[in-house]
Protein backbone atom coordinates (compact mmCIF):
# COMPACT_ATOMS: atom_id res chain seq x y z
CA UNK A 1 0.00 0.00 0.00
CA UNK A 2 2.89 2.39 0.78
CA UNK A 3 4.03 1.62 -2.94
CA UNK A 4 1.10 2.57 -4.43
CA UNK A 5 0.97 5.94 -2.28
CA UNK A 6 4.38 6.85 -3.26
CA UNK A 7 4.25 5.72 -7.02
CA UNK A 8 0.83 8.31 -6.87
CA UNK A 9 3.03 10.92 -5.47
CA UNK A 10 5.89 10.62 -7.37
CA UNK A 11 3.30 10.66 -10.83
CA UNK A 12 1.55 13.56 -8.92
CA UNK A 13 5.35 15.37 -8.09
CA UNK A 14 6.31 15.03 -12.27
CA UNK A 15 2.77 16.60 -13.59
CA UNK A 16 3.42 19.97 -11.71
CA UNK A 17 7.11 19.39 -12.79
CA UNK A 18 6.25 19.77 -16.51
CA UNK A 19 3.29 22.50 -16.22
CA UNK A 20 5.44 24.92 -14.39
CA UNK A 21 8.13 24.92 -16.80
CA UNK A 22 5.57 25.75 -19.72
CA UNK A 23 6.06 22.61 -21.60
CA UNK A 24 2.83 20.92 -23.62
CA UNK A 25 3.56 16.96 -23.98
CA UNK A 26 2.05 15.43 -26.99
CA UNK A 27 1.45 11.26 -26.95
CA UNK A 28 0.60 9.90 -30.04
CA UNK A 29 0.04 13.28 -31.62
CA UNK A 30 1.60 16.26 -33.40
CA UNK A 31 2.30 19.51 -31.98
CA UNK A 32 1.87 22.24 -34.56
CA UNK A 33 3.07 25.86 -34.26
CA UNK A 34 1.12 27.85 -37.13
CA UNK A 35 2.82 30.45 -39.33
CA UNK A 36 2.58 33.96 -37.28
CA UNK A 37 1.72 32.03 -34.02
CA UNK A 38 3.79 32.41 -31.18
CA UNK A 39 3.91 29.55 -28.75
CA UNK A 40 5.40 29.83 -24.71
CA UNK A 41 7.10 27.11 -23.18
CA UNK A 42 8.77 23.82 -24.71
CA UNK A 43 6.81 21.22 -26.71
CA UNK A 44 7.44 17.61 -26.58
CA UNK A 45 6.20 15.03 -28.48
CA UNK A 46 6.28 11.23 -27.98
CA UNK A 47 5.91 9.10 -31.10
CA UNK A 48 4.54 12.08 -33.16
CA UNK A 49 6.08 15.16 -34.88
CA UNK A 50 6.79 18.81 -34.34
CA UNK A 51 6.25 21.60 -36.88
CA UNK A 52 6.94 25.18 -36.28
CA UNK A 53 5.87 27.35 -38.99
CA UNK A 54 5.83 30.27 -36.27
CA UNK A 55 7.66 31.11 -32.91
CA UNK A 56 8.37 28.45 -30.05
CA UNK A 57 9.49 30.36 -27.16
CA UNK A 58 11.26 27.42 -25.51
CA UNK A 59 12.80 23.40 -26.39
CA UNK A 60 11.52 21.32 -29.16
CA UNK A 61 11.88 17.70 -28.15
CA UNK A 62 11.02 14.24 -30.38
CA UNK A 63 11.01 10.88 -28.94
CA UNK A 64 10.33 8.40 -31.67
CA UNK A 65 9.22 11.25 -34.19
CA UNK A 66 10.80 13.97 -36.43
CA UNK A 67 10.51 18.09 -36.16
CA UNK A 68 10.24 19.93 -38.66
CA UNK A 69 11.40 23.82 -38.14
CA UNK A 70 10.34 26.59 -41.02
CA UNK A 71 10.37 29.56 -38.19
CA UNK A 72 12.01 30.16 -35.12
CA UNK A 73 13.03 28.23 -31.97
CA UNK A 74 14.66 30.04 -28.88
CA UNK A 75 15.66 27.09 -27.07
CA UNK A 76 17.31 23.94 -28.71
CA UNK A 77 16.21 21.49 -30.61
CA UNK A 78 16.80 17.93 -29.97
CA UNK A 79 15.15 14.30 -31.39
CA UNK A 80 15.63 10.26 -30.40
CA UNK A 81 14.69 8.30 -33.01
CA UNK A 82 13.70 10.78 -35.20
CA UNK A 83 15.03 13.38 -37.82
CA UNK A 84 15.02 17.07 -38.02
CA UNK A 85 14.13 19.47 -40.89
CA UNK A 86 15.49 22.73 -40.88
CA UNK A 87 14.23 24.65 -44.02
CA UNK A 88 15.05 28.01 -45.27
CA UNK A 89 14.12 29.96 -43.24
CA UNK A 90 14.67 28.15 -39.96
CA UNK A 91 16.48 30.07 -37.21
CA UNK A 92 17.54 28.14 -33.76
CA UNK A 93 18.91 29.97 -31.35
CA UNK A 94 20.22 27.14 -29.22
CA UNK A 95 21.46 23.80 -30.20
CA UNK A 96 20.53 21.12 -32.60
CA UNK A 97 20.91 17.25 -31.39
CA UNK A 98 19.95 14.13 -33.33
CA UNK A 99 20.38 10.71 -31.82
CA UNK A 100 19.37 7.84 -34.53
CA UNK A 101 18.53 9.96 -36.79
CA UNK A 102 19.82 12.56 -39.38
CA UNK A 103 19.85 16.36 -39.66
CA UNK A 104 18.82 18.09 -42.85
CA UNK A 105 19.63 21.33 -43.25
CA UNK A 106 18.78 23.82 -46.01
CA UNK A 107 20.48 26.69 -47.18
CA UNK A 108 19.80 29.77 -45.34
CA UNK A 109 18.97 28.05 -41.83
CA UNK A 110 20.60 28.97 -38.92
CA UNK A 111 22.21 27.74 -35.91
CA UNK A 112 23.07 29.45 -32.89
CA UNK A 113 24.47 26.40 -30.87
CA UNK A 114 25.78 23.14 -31.71
CA UNK A 115 25.04 20.63 -34.48
CA UNK A 116 25.65 17.15 -33.50
CA UNK A 117 24.76 14.50 -35.92
CA UNK A 118 24.76 13.48 -39.57
CA UNK A 119 24.18 16.51 -41.34
CA UNK A 120 22.42 15.78 -44.96
CA UNK A 121 22.05 18.56 -47.30
CA UNK A 122 18.82 18.50 -49.35
CA UNK A 123 19.58 19.20 -52.91
CA UNK A 124 16.44 19.69 -55.28
CA UNK A 125 15.88 16.32 -57.90
CA UNK A 126 16.44 16.63 -61.60
CA UNK A 127 13.39 17.09 -63.60
CA UNK A 128 12.12 13.98 -65.15
CA UNK A 129 12.33 13.21 -68.74
CA UNK A 130 9.32 13.58 -70.49
CA UNK A 131 7.82 9.66 -71.49
CA UNK A 132 7.99 8.94 -75.15
CA UNK A 133 4.76 8.12 -76.40
CA UNK A 134 4.47 4.02 -77.75
CA UNK A 135 2.39 3.02 -80.52
CA UNK A 136 -0.18 0.63 -79.16
CA UNK A 137 0.16 -3.23 -79.66
CA UNK A 138 -1.92 -6.21 -79.41
CA UNK A 139 -1.37 -8.03 -76.25
CA UNK A 140 0.56 -11.25 -76.78
CA UNK A 141 -1.41 -14.64 -76.03
CA UNK A 142 -1.08 -16.03 -73.04
CA UNK A 143 0.24 -19.54 -72.60
CA UNK A 144 -0.14 -21.56 -69.64
CA UNK A 145 4.05 -21.54 -69.62
CA UNK A 146 4.10 -17.70 -69.15
CA UNK A 147 2.10 -17.55 -66.30
CA UNK A 148 3.24 -15.91 -63.58
CA UNK A 149 4.43 -18.23 -61.07
CA UNK A 150 3.19 -17.49 -57.08
CA UNK A 151 5.96 -16.96 -54.60
CA UNK A 152 7.29 -20.08 -52.22
CA UNK A 153 5.69 -20.17 -49.22
CA UNK A 154 8.13 -18.52 -46.59
CA UNK A 155 6.40 -20.03 -43.55
CA UNK A 156 9.10 -22.82 -43.11
CA UNK A 157 11.52 -20.05 -42.83
CA UNK A 158 9.95 -18.33 -40.54
CA UNK A 159 8.82 -20.64 -38.22
CA UNK A 160 12.27 -22.00 -38.15
CA UNK A 161 13.75 -18.46 -37.89
CA UNK A 162 11.34 -17.78 -35.11
CA UNK A 163 12.74 -21.36 -33.50
CA UNK A 164 15.95 -20.40 -33.88
CA UNK A 165 15.47 -17.33 -31.61
CA UNK A 166 13.59 -18.46 -29.30
CA UNK A 167 16.19 -21.06 -28.73
CA UNK A 168 19.08 -19.04 -28.78
CA UNK A 169 16.85 -16.64 -26.10
CA UNK A 170 16.41 -19.81 -23.49
CA UNK A 171 20.29 -20.50 -23.83
CA UNK A 172 20.64 -16.61 -23.16
CA UNK A 173 18.49 -16.57 -20.42
CA UNK A 174 20.41 -19.62 -18.35
CA UNK A 175 23.81 -18.49 -18.81
CA UNK A 176 22.80 -14.91 -17.65
CA UNK A 177 21.10 -16.01 -14.68
CA UNK A 178 23.66 -18.65 -13.78
CA UNK A 179 26.45 -15.91 -14.08
CA UNK A 180 24.92 -13.75 -11.97
CA UNK A 181 24.38 -15.97 -9.18
CA UNK A 182 27.37 -17.16 -9.45
CA UNK A 183 29.07 -13.82 -9.40
CA UNK A 184 26.55 -12.43 -7.09
CA UNK A 185 25.08 -14.96 -4.50
CA UNK A 186 23.70 -12.72 -1.86
CA UNK A 187 21.88 -10.55 -3.45
CA UNK A 188 20.35 -12.55 -5.92
CA UNK A 189 19.00 -14.50 -2.55
CA UNK A 190 18.03 -11.88 -1.14
CA UNK A 191 15.58 -10.68 -4.49
CA UNK A 192 14.30 -14.03 -4.33
CA UNK A 193 13.47 -13.69 -0.85
CA UNK A 194 11.72 -10.68 -1.31
CA UNK A 195 9.56 -12.29 -4.11
CA UNK A 196 8.88 -15.26 -1.81
CA UNK A 197 7.76 -12.80 0.96
CA UNK A 198 6.29 -9.86 -0.74
CA UNK A 199 5.18 -11.01 -4.43
CA UNK A 200 2.24 -8.45 -4.80
CA UNK A 201 4.36 -5.56 -3.57
CA UNK A 202 6.54 -6.52 -6.12
CA UNK A 203 4.90 -7.00 -9.00
CA UNK A 204 2.77 -3.46 -8.31
CA UNK A 205 6.52 -2.01 -8.38
CA UNK A 206 7.47 -3.30 -11.33
CA UNK A 207 4.28 -2.04 -12.98
CA UNK A 208 4.53 1.39 -11.41
CA UNK A 209 7.94 1.69 -13.16
CA UNK A 210 6.84 1.05 -16.49
CA UNK A 211 3.76 3.64 -15.80
CA UNK A 212 6.35 6.07 -14.36
CA UNK A 213 9.12 5.55 -16.85
CA UNK A 214 7.88 7.93 -19.63
CA UNK A 215 7.32 11.35 -17.79
CA UNK A 216 10.19 10.62 -16.14
CA UNK A 217 12.26 10.44 -19.54
CA UNK A 218 10.89 13.85 -20.66
CA UNK A 219 11.73 15.79 -17.35
CA UNK A 220 15.34 14.34 -17.74
CA UNK A 221 15.49 15.09 -21.27
CA UNK A 222 14.77 18.20 -20.97
CA UNK A 223 17.90 19.05 -19.05
CA UNK A 224 21.34 18.91 -20.12
CA UNK A 225 22.74 17.00 -17.18
CA UNK A 226 19.77 14.81 -17.76
CA UNK A 227 20.44 13.78 -21.16
CA UNK A 228 23.39 11.22 -19.98
CA UNK A 229 21.66 9.55 -17.60
CA UNK A 230 18.28 8.82 -20.90
CA UNK A 231 21.71 7.92 -22.99
CA UNK A 232 22.38 5.14 -19.71
CA UNK A 233 19.01 4.20 -19.13
CA UNK A 234 18.56 1.18 -21.10
CA UNK A 235 21.91 -0.24 -20.07
CA UNK A 236 20.43 0.20 -16.47
CA UNK A 237 16.89 -0.92 -16.88
CA UNK A 238 18.88 -4.39 -18.83
CA UNK A 239 21.22 -5.03 -15.86
CA UNK A 240 18.57 -4.36 -13.25
CA UNK A 241 16.32 -6.90 -15.40
CA UNK A 242 18.71 -9.55 -15.66
CA UNK A 243 19.50 -9.27 -11.91
CA UNK A 244 16.07 -9.74 -10.96
CA UNK A 245 15.80 -12.01 -13.72
CA UNK A 246 17.99 -14.30 -11.80
CA UNK A 247 16.16 -13.83 -8.98
CA UNK A 248 13.17 -15.25 -10.04
CA UNK A 249 14.89 -18.22 -11.85
CA UNK A 250 16.33 -18.26 -8.29
CA UNK A 251 13.34 -18.79 -6.37
CA UNK A 252 11.88 -21.02 -8.89
CA UNK A 253 14.67 -23.60 -8.92
CA UNK A 254 14.44 -23.61 -5.30
CA UNK A 255 10.61 -24.50 -4.61
CA UNK A 256 11.47 -27.27 -7.54
CA UNK A 257 14.49 -28.68 -5.70
CA UNK A 258 12.74 -28.70 -2.65
CA UNK A 259 11.94 -25.35 -0.88
CA UNK A 260 13.71 -23.08 1.31
CA UNK A 261 14.16 -24.72 4.25
CA UNK A 262 16.94 -27.35 1.93
CA UNK A 263 20.74 -25.86 0.99
CA UNK A 264 20.81 -26.13 -2.56
CA UNK A 265 23.80 -24.99 -5.18
CA UNK A 266 22.48 -21.02 -6.24
CA UNK A 267 23.68 -21.68 -9.53
CA UNK A 268 21.70 -24.51 -10.05
CA UNK A 269 18.44 -23.53 -8.73
CA UNK A 270 18.89 -20.16 -10.88
CA UNK A 271 19.39 -22.59 -14.00
CA UNK A 272 16.75 -24.44 -13.30
CA UNK A 273 14.16 -21.92 -13.06
CA UNK A 274 15.45 -20.07 -15.66
CA UNK A 275 15.23 -23.16 -17.63
CA UNK A 276 11.51 -23.56 -16.94
CA UNK A 277 11.11 -19.77 -17.69
CA UNK A 278 12.78 -20.24 -20.92
CA UNK A 279 10.40 -22.85 -21.97
CA UNK A 280 7.96 -20.21 -22.23
CA UNK A 281 9.32 -18.38 -25.20
CA UNK A 282 8.36 -20.97 -27.33
CA UNK A 283 4.50 -20.42 -26.42
CA UNK A 284 3.27 -18.48 -29.49
CA UNK A 285 2.01 -15.18 -28.89
CA UNK A 286 1.70 -15.37 -25.36
CA UNK A 287 5.82 -16.71 -24.59
CA UNK A 288 7.07 -13.43 -24.68
CA UNK A 289 4.37 -11.70 -22.60
CA UNK A 290 5.33 -13.75 -19.91
CA UNK A 291 8.43 -13.32 -19.93
CA UNK A 292 7.91 -9.76 -19.86
CA UNK A 293 5.80 -10.37 -16.74
CA UNK A 294 8.66 -12.32 -15.03
CA UNK A 295 11.22 -9.33 -15.60
CA UNK A 296 8.85 -7.05 -14.58
CA UNK A 297 7.95 -9.25 -11.37
CA UNK A 298 11.87 -9.44 -11.11
CA UNK A 299 12.26 -5.61 -11.48
CA UNK A 300 9.62 -4.82 -8.68
CA UNK A 301 11.55 -6.74 -6.26
CA UNK A 302 14.86 -4.98 -7.13
CA UNK A 303 13.31 -1.90 -6.35
CA UNK A 304 11.77 -3.32 -3.25
CA UNK A 305 14.54 -4.35 -2.01
CA UNK A 306 16.08 -0.93 -2.36
CA UNK A 307 13.25 0.69 -0.95
CA UNK A 308 14.00 -0.95 2.25
CA UNK A 309 17.71 -0.66 2.43
CA UNK A 310 17.14 3.50 2.00
CA UNK A 311 14.42 2.86 5.08
CA UNK A 312 17.03 0.72 6.72
CA UNK A 313 14.56 -2.23 6.82
CA UNK A 314 16.30 -5.65 7.85
CA UNK A 315 15.40 -7.84 5.00
CA UNK A 316 16.03 -11.21 6.22
CA UNK A 317 17.92 -14.18 3.94
CA UNK A 318 17.27 -17.69 4.34
CA UNK A 319 19.27 -20.22 6.61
Amino acid sequence: MRLVIAAAVLLGVLTPVVSAQGVTVRVSGDIVVPRDTIHDGSAVAMNGQIRVEGTLRGDALAMNGDIFINGTVTGSVRTFNGDIVLGSSAEVQGDVWSANGRINRASGSRVRGQVQGPVLSPSSPAPAPAPVPTPPTAPAPSSPSARPQPWPDASWWWSGTMRAVAAWTMVGFIILAGVCSAVFPTQIRRIADVLHRSPGESLVAGVVLWVALPPLVVVLALSIVGIPIVAFLPFILMLVGLVGFAGLSQLIGDRLLGGFHQQHNPVLESVVGALLLGVLVFIPGLGWLAILAAITWGIGAVLVLLLRRIRRTPVQTPA
